[in-house]
């Protein structure tokens, strides 16, 4: 099932997809809700990315109902504008979204999506795609944000890895945190034992400008 936006203002379009990824650990596949954006490479040389949330039965009817996330494409088409491009490791604030949908979300954060081709091109959604770079985004909290804010994309996306057992790290977010998310990322001891460690790290600025 596709749903399409577009943004005239901006020659950008945003598909949804309902759909389904392969998962390392499991025989079984996982259902995911999946945006899709076209149009800003082309437009703003702005790398395309893809917004994928894992659906758990008690979420299906928000997301079905609110496309909140086609505003997270829109955002960053007027960022584009501006020149401001985003690539892996950076992190976009959310605070200019309006959508009420969004409140539990404060950032996102953009990272290579190596399996672009394998989720949507060699599957039953069969999209078109010539092969240019694909990011994905995901979702961050508050307290996952300053972490990212304070140690880095790089370490934040580790302890995420293992945190979900996906390695390097899972290219979905979860619409509601999970209780272990709550209890990691809302924890100050785990932000001082990051920023206690001899490894060096960089604060991520939002986007990059030309």
């Amino acid at each position: 099932m596709s749903i399409i936006s577009e943004f005239p203002d901006h020659d950008v379009k945003n598909t949804r997809y309902v759909h389904y990824i392969p998962m390392k650990n499991s025989e079984q596949p996982v259902g995911v809700v999946s945006w899709v954006s076209e149009g800003l490479a082309k437009h703003f040389h702005q790398p395309d990315f893809v917004i994928t949330v894992r659906l758990i039965d008690r979420e299906q009817a928000t997301i079905d109902q609110h496309d909140v996330l086609a505003e997270i494409v829109q955002l960053v088409a007027n960022k584009n504008k501006k020149h401001i491009l985003f690539g892996p490791g950076s992190l976009l604030s959310l605070a200019e979204c309006k959508d009420k949908g969004l409140d539990s979300k404060a950032a996102v954060l953009f990272v290579s999506h190596p399996h672009f081709k394998e989720w949507f091109c060699d599957s039953d959604l069969d999209i078109e795609w010539k092969g240019e770079p694909m990011l994905a985004c995901l979702l961050l909290s508050q307290a996952e944000a300053e972490i990212v804010q304070a140690c880095g994309s790089q370490r934040y996306l580790s302890m995420l890895g293992n945190l979900t057992n996906h390695f390097p790290h899972p290219l979905w977010s979860e619409w509601l945190p999970l209780d272990s998310h709550i209890e990691l990322f809302n924890s100050k001891t785990c932000q001082a034992g990051l920023m206690s460690s001899k490894a060096k790290f960089i604060s991520i600025p939002e986007g990059r400008v030309i």
